[in-house]
């Protein structure tokens, strides 16, 4: 069983930040480390280095928006990094849905016809057109790779191109029917408390205290679930569960939660 860490609120986007992370992932036996991308976020790719001398088996799963990055540039990007680092920098193409002001941003500064990302069919099947040529030259040569299939768009696309899919657990049941050609990354958030008393209690979450806007007052920018839940050894036994039944071998925790010590337990516990 392999499990995946998204990269959020848990660390920070400092170089010293980001090599603790890969420390304490590696120390979890996390398998892979999405490093997101957002007009707005931080560029990882600078940092790999210092994550990689820290760390031996965790891969970093880099994450692209296609219309920022050409085929021919990508594949220089992911040669170098398979020519340094073998497979250890993975691919993570990035289709689905923007926040209005990353949308925005993003609109202003394509250098080409902004008419042709302007919406999200439109960046989806720009998206198609150049995963052919990306993957058509790199063949065997190509990363490992993954992208979030939310709907009908980007399950297609992830049917077409991609080795995975990554696939939120409210899905995932049309999922495992729609998903033919492609293998399936289980997105979950487990809650794990000893007791039902602390199961029932008020969890802090990062976003409590987030805005996009220094200015601003924080708000909720979701509501999560927990849909994973009980203690330490009945939330292993809901994801042995969920693995036998849908055949998932992959799994990626995507929290919010500022307690993230009992996370790293159970991916060093459950992780092949």
């Amino acid at each position: 069983m392999k499990f995946h860490w998204m990269h959020r609120f848990d660390y920070g986007d400092s170089e010293t930040q980001l090599v603790q992370m890969s420390r304490d992932l590696e120390r979890a036996k996390a398998y892979s480390v999405l490093l997101t991308y957002s007009t707005i976020s931080e560029d990882y790719v600078p940092f790999l280095p210092s994550m990689m001398r820290v760390s031996k088996r965790l891969k970093f799963m880099m994450a692209f928006r296609t219309y920022s990055i050409s085929p021919e540039y990508a594949i220089r990007f992911f040669n170098t990094m398979k020519k340094h680092y073998g497979d250890r920098v993975t691919f993570n193409i990035v289709a689905g849905k923007m926040l209005k002001d990353e949308e925005k941003e993003a609109i202003e500064m394509y250098n080409f016809d902004e008419s042709l990302i302007n919406t999200i069919e439109k960046r989806i099947e720009l998206t198609d057109k150049w995963a052919y040529k990306f993957f058509n030259k790199m063949r065997f040569q190509a990363p490992i790779s993954y992208t979030i299939a939310n709907s009908p768009m980007t399950i297609e696309l992830a049917n077409k191109w991609t080795d995975y899919a990554i696939v939120h657990e409210s899905r995932l049941e049309e999922s495992v029917n729609e998903l033919k050609n492609t293998k399936i990354v289980l997105i979950i958030d487990p809650l794990i408390r000893e007791t039902k008393e602390e199961l029932d209690k008020d969890i802090e979450y990062h976003y409590q205290e987030w805005t996009p806007n220094k200015s601003e007052k924080p708000y909720v920018l979701e509501k999560r679930e927990h849909s994973v839940r009980g203690n330490m050894e009945e939330v292993k036994q809901e994801i042995r569960d969920i693995s036998k039944k849908y055949g998932i071998d992959d799994f990626m925790i995507v929290t919010s939660q500022k307690n993230i010590s009992s996370l790293l337990k159970l991916m060093e516990e459950m992780s092949d």
